[in-house]
């Protein structure tokens, strides 16, 4: 039925839906980091940002591999695209965690698995 789509009981689902994806991606990435596989986790952690881009710890997450990377100037990228995100829509700025995961990054040093 046409229309269905906003009512209450279909908004409901799509939200709970929508935290279960965003739950579960970000476990499964956060899984694949701790196990060394890097760049899985990346493409995870990009898949989610697409799901949601206001979710704080896909940026981390993604941050975090950029740095195991070696990839110094892609976490710099990933942060400053969080910052703008979370600032032009939400109104904050990235937390604490997220702040010293860039900053490990841009001094060279991996700094936990994003967590």
């Amino acid at each position: 039925m046409q229309g269905d789509d906003d009512a209450p009981w279909a908004l409901h689902l799509r939200e709970r839906l929508h935290v279960s994806v965003v739950a579960r991606l970000n476990q499964i990435a956060q899984a694949a980091l701790a196990g060394g596989a890097v760049d899985l986790a990346a493409q995870l952690y990009e898949l989610g940002l697409k799901v949601d881009d206001l979710v704080e710890d896909f940026y981390a997450g993604l941050i975090c591999c950029h740095a195991r990377n070696g990839q110094a100037s892609l976490a710099v990228t990933t942060y400053h695209l969080c910052q703008r995100v979370l600032a032009n829509r939400l109104g904050v700025m990235p937390s604490q965690r997220t702040t010293r995961l860039y900053l490990a990054a841009i001094e060279g040093r991996t700094a936990g698995s994003g967590r």
